[in-house]
Formats: C-alpha cells, structure tokens, sequence
C-alpha cells in the first residue's frame, strides 16, 4: 500500500497531532469573553485544566446553567496569525517533499491542506458537519455524534461524552469492547 506521506514525514508530524501545549486559562477567558460575553451567563462551572488540547485549540469539561455536561472547544487565542505563518513553512515543507520524493506528486497537498486549515478555523463549519453526521446516524445505535449546543467562530459547546481514541487497543479491550467490532463499524459508517 502506498502512502501519501513518507513514513520519515509521518512519524515526525504524528506528535503534533494532540500534543500542543496547554493554552493559558486566562487566554480561554478571553476567547470565550470574545465569543460568548460572560461565560457566566452560560456555564455554572467550568474546568480550568483542559482534558485535550491540540493545534487549533482545546477542549475544557463545563456545566450549564442547565445542569447539563458539556465539552466546551475553545480557539487558540492569536491563532489566525499563527497560521498565516505555519502556511508559510508548509509552503516549503511542500517544496521539499516535492524535491526530495520526486517519485510522487505532491503539488496538490499544499492547495487542499489551505482550503481545509481555513475551513477549520471556524468552528461554526464544524458545528455543521457535526449537524449533519448526528442526523446520518440517528438510527445507528453503535456511531453517537454529540449534539451541537451552541457555536460560534471560535467556541463549539457539545454534549459531553467519555471515551478513548480508537487506535488505544488497551482501553477498548478492559472496556470489553472488540477492537474487530470497532473496526467493522468504523468501515460502515464511512460508507454510509
């Protein structure tokens, strides 16, 4: 099977995938004072420690004034400016792959992976999608889509939901759940 990426590219690039570092809670008040107004008005409590954090941002647990549990995706504060620069290097990242693997084009990645990077930039798209895969699924008992609370450009507020990645074979086999099963179900649901 052939990949897109070199196994050198993926292996370097896998890391940033969730493991950016934490954003400062004072950032995530102003992001969501930006958005939302006082995030009293919304959340009883909310997490200070975030339970995920990657590139774009990260994701506190909270409480609506409702009682509900929600997972709360907070954009990272300046992030915009950020990405202007970090499509500045994949721009040459582009080039290098381009000069060094010769054997595989890869002049269509830098156009898509633009296109995708400013589409998740807005939350409000994400939030759609979610939308939208929720109601795909609605009778599939075995794929849950959290629903939508609220979004905005740069706070997505979901209901709340425990789980582990796919790929921790550890978890998924004390939890008793079949790694085979998932993986059949996964193929489904991308087919639908």
């Amino acid at each position: 099977m052939q990949r897109i990426l070199p196994d050198e590219v993926i292996s370097t690039l896998a890391p940033l995938m969730d493991n950016a570092g934490e954003m400062p809670f004072d950032a995530v008040n102003r992001v969501l004072a930006s958005e939302l107004g006082n995030p009293k008005k919304y959340f009883s409590s909310f997490q200070v420690s975030p339970i995920a954090s990657a590139s774009l941002g990260q994701v506190h647990e909270a409480t609506l004034l409702s009682g509900e549990r929600v997972a709360v995706k907070v954009q990272r504060e300046g992030l915009q400016a950020s990405v202007q620069a970090d499509l500045q290097t994949f721009r040459a990242i582009n080039w290098a792959l381009n000069k060094f693997y010769p054997s595989i084009d890869y002049a269509f990645l830098f156009p898509e992976f633009e296109v995708t990077i400013r589409r998740e930039l807005d939350f409000r798209q994400e939030a759609k999608n979610s939308t939208r895969v929720k109601r795909m699924f609605k009778d599939a008992p075995i794929v849950f889509v959290p629903k939508v609370i609220r979004s905005t450009r740069k706070v997505l507020v979901m209901d709340f939901a425990e789980g582990f990645r796919i790929s921790d074979l550890t978890s998924l086999k004390s939890h008793g759940i079949d790694p085979a099963r998932v993986a059949r179900a996964l193929i489904w649901a991308f087919g639908t």
